[in-house]
């Protein structure tokens, strides 16, 4: 195989670049739908009602217990027969790290408006302000210093499970490496350059959670 190939890089690297940017198309539309999701589960965790709450509690539960890997091949394996839907399998990889990525952004955003104390929520109403305008004005800017570090986290653990996504044949950034590497034995070249990509886009979101939280921590 010889030493750094170079030349290797620069012949692969529009399809490695097509596939860092379907990555951060990925991630960016799963984290979308993730959220909006996790608001909704986020509810249900903390609704006055038993059944919402359960129902909210078993799907979070789950899927932040399961390897990530099980909902990716899954949906892809069993949902065309169950639901009797023709999905590709961009759209189904999307559909499972929404899932996953909903669960765990649940779980933030309860963890951040439960942050807030009771006291400033009554205080608010008792001032005259509707439960929308306390959310809005007083509780929503103090939750989201608490939920911003976790939240970020997990924006770095969606981009790094997109990965998985290349046993289904979508195209993002590790299933061009394996694609290019297999064909042309580089593994060495492609998989570092893989690996620098991944670092260049995780990495920044990494040290600002970090840094956030250190932030929040000293208040």
């Amino acid at each position: 195989m010889g030493g750094f190939n170079l030349a290797v890089l620069q012949s692969s690297a529009p399809l490695l670049l097509e596939g860092f940017a379907r990555t951060i198309g990925i991630s960016a539309l799963s984290l979308l739908l993730g959220a909006l999701l996790g608001v909704v589960l986020c509810a249900g965790r903390i609704s006055r009602h038993a059944t919402l709450r359960w129902c909210s509690s078993g799907f979070i539960d789950f899927f932040r217990t399961i390897p990530e890997m099980i909902p990716v091949i899954w949906l892809y394996a069993c949902a065309p027969f169950l639901f009797r839907l023709q999905l590709d399998a961009m759209t189904i990889g999307i559909v499972a790290l929404s899932l996953i990525g909903a669960a765990f952004l649940a779980e933030v955003f309860r963890a951040g408006l439960l942050a807030v104390p009771q006291g400033q929520k009554d205080a608010a109403q008792a001032l005259g302000l509707s439960r929308f305008r306390v959310l809005l004005l007083v509780v929503g800017p103090q939750a989201a210093r608490v939920m911003m570090p976790p939240a970020m986290n997990v924006v770095a653990d969606i981009i790094k499970c997109s990965s998985l996504l290349s046993v289904i044949g979508v195209a993002e950034l590790a299933y061009e490496a394996a694609t290019l590497s297999a064909s042309s034995y580089r593994y060495m070249e492609l998989y570092t350059a893989a690996g620098v990509l991944y670092f260049v886009l995780i990495f920044p979101i990494s040290l600002l959670a970090r840094r956030y939280g250190e932030r929040v921590q000293r208040g």
